[in-house]
């Protein structure tokens, strides 16, 4: 199971997946394709979810940070972690690098769109689609059920991930997206 990660919780919950008590997927490789930098400015500012809120700033053409400040324990803690936006074709995507206290650099992986009214819908990963992958080989990785959480970690390449989503684009939590809006 994995340890808590404030940011990573925000921001999973964000792509419905919370680390402390429910299922997760994580990718040793991040997908890739082309970095959308038209879209940069339309990404980056605070968002607002409920009682949580992202901050994302570009470090670089390519690479944002992304920060949340939470109240725990009788003190505020900042988390960041680095984020990757990426275009697969008209599908857009984001790679956030986790840094768990295991010492774990793994992926985290949403689809996301930007909407007319300037919202931000963010979809998960389906934990149950990725298990089923690599449960029939279809994706190399480790699949750890556990009395109330499903844990996969995909092992393959950023090549054979971007083969697989071109070709499976259903494998996400359509049904539970999180909608962000632009805080003013």
């Amino acid at each position: 199971m994995h340890a808590h990660r404030p940011l990573a919780t925000t921001l999973l919950v964000l792509t419905g997946l919370v680390l402390t008590a429910c299922d997760s997927v994580e990718f040793v490789h991040p997908l890739t394709g082309t970095t959308p930098f038209d879209e940069q400015k339309e990404v980056e500012g605070m968002w607002l979810q409920e009682d949580n809120a992202v901050h994302v700033n570009y470090l670089s053409n390519e690479c944002a940070l992304l920060g949340s400040l939470e109240f725990k324990d009788g003190a505020y803690h900042i988390e960041q972690m680095p984020a990757w936006f990426v275009a697969r074709g008209d599908c857009r995507y984001v790679n956030i690098r986790g840094n768990g206290d295991d010492g774990s650099t793994n992926y985290s992986l949403a689809r996301y769109r930007l909407t007319d009214s300037g919202d931000l819908v963010v979809w998960g990963a389906h934990v149950p689609s990725f298990a089923k992958a690599v449960e029939q080989g279809t994706l190399t990785g480790s699949v750890e059920r556990g009395t109330h959480a499903t844990s996969v970690v995909v092992e393959n390449s950023s090549s054979a991930l971007n083969s697989f989503i071109d070709l499976h684009t259903d494998v996400f939590q359509y049904t539970e997206p999180l909608i962000f809006r632009r805080a003013k």
